[in-house]
């Protein structure tokens, strides 16, 4: 394996590439403690095995002409991304790429991951671990001891589905509306009155973006 940087433009995703983003997540991870992990590429065939995520947000970070995040090297042509390579055969690099995110989802000490949940919950400071509010509170829910008026086990199912529910929701409307909220963030900052308020609003339901929401 070896290191490198590569110019963002230039990566190229897996054709089939097994994995969906909720890209709100990786932005706010991104903001927070900026380009840690590196992606993986395939020298073989240049495709990306693992990170297609993060590269779609970084796309979507320099057509907004945001500010690059941290680990990301920046030259006049381009944005550079901390890249490992590997060679694998190509009839084995959509197993691999599975496997590195299968493998990834190990099971959670729930106590544990409460309590440092809660406490970052505390502090407000949630933002870019990929959990939020529902969730500790899920986990507190089910992680106390049993008491009379606690909640029961079929309610802690049903809360769950629930929760897959709205995980769904992100992770599908974050990606196919985040250039939508740049515009939307954009006019917000020239409004100078209700007037203005309100044909903006006006023009969001023209453009039906409330159903895409």
């Amino acid at each position: 394996m070896k290191a490198n940087l590569e110019p963002l433009s230039r990566l190229v995703g897996l054709p089939r590439n097994p994995k969906l983003h909720n890209l709100g997540d990786i932005h706010q991870s991104i903001d927070r403690f900026g380009f840690v992990n590196r992606i993986i590429i395939n020298d073989i065939t240049n495709h990306i095995i693992a990170g297609h995520g993060r590269v779609d947000a970084l796309r979507q970070k320099k057509v907004a002409n945001d500010k690059p995040p941290i680990g990301i090297v920046v030259q006049p042509d381009d944005w550079y991304v901390p890249a490992d390579h590997i060679e694998i055969p190509e009839d084995e690099e959509e197993a691999l790429a599975i496997a590195l995110n299968r493998i990834g989802e190990n099971e959670w000490d729930d106590t544990t991951t409460a309590q440092i949940l809660a406490d970052l919950a505390a502090t407000d400071n949630l933002q870019g671990t990929g959990f939020d509010g529902d969730d500790v509170d899920y986990l507190l829910r089910k992680t106390m001891p049993q008491q009379s008026e606690t909640v029961t086990d079929e309610d802690l199912a049903k809360y769950r589905e629930e929760k897959s529910h709205w995980r769904w929701l992100r992770l599908h409307i974050m990606e196919d509306s985040y250039h939508k909220w740049h515009e939307v963030k954009d006019k917000l900052t020239t409004i100078e009155n209700d007037d203005q308020f309100v044909d903006m609003l006006l023009n969001l339901l023209n453009e039906e973006l409330i159903e895409k929401l």
